[in-house]
């Protein structure tokens, strides 16, 4: 008799980070295309988009962008720590 062990991981991501612009041939609409998706889907993830300027603080869905790492650091800490219920306070 041959034993088969198989192992199932499962990873569950609470939040996607992105860019906003894809270089040619991408569709340079590609990364609000994919925020839109898990709203469509009703998949409740959180979206946050990193770029190299931002000309607004949110997309026009309302997601946050951030143009320097400082304050996507910033942003990543707060919401890890409210994700957690600030454990470490």
């Amino acid at each position: 008799m041959q034993v088969v062990w198989v192992a199932l991981i499962v990873f569950a991501f609470c939040l996607i980070m992105s860019d906003i612009d894809r270089p040619p041939p991408e569709d340079p609409e590609a990364g609000l295309d994919l925020s839109r998706q898990p709203r469509e889907k009703q998949i409740g993830l959180e979206i946050a988009f990193y770029t190299g300027q931002a000309t607004d603080p949110t997309t026009p869905s309302g997601e946050p962008v951030f143009d320097t790492p400082t304050n996507l650091l910033d942003y990543l800490a707060g919401y890890l720590n409210h994700r957690n219920g600030d454990r470490d306070s």
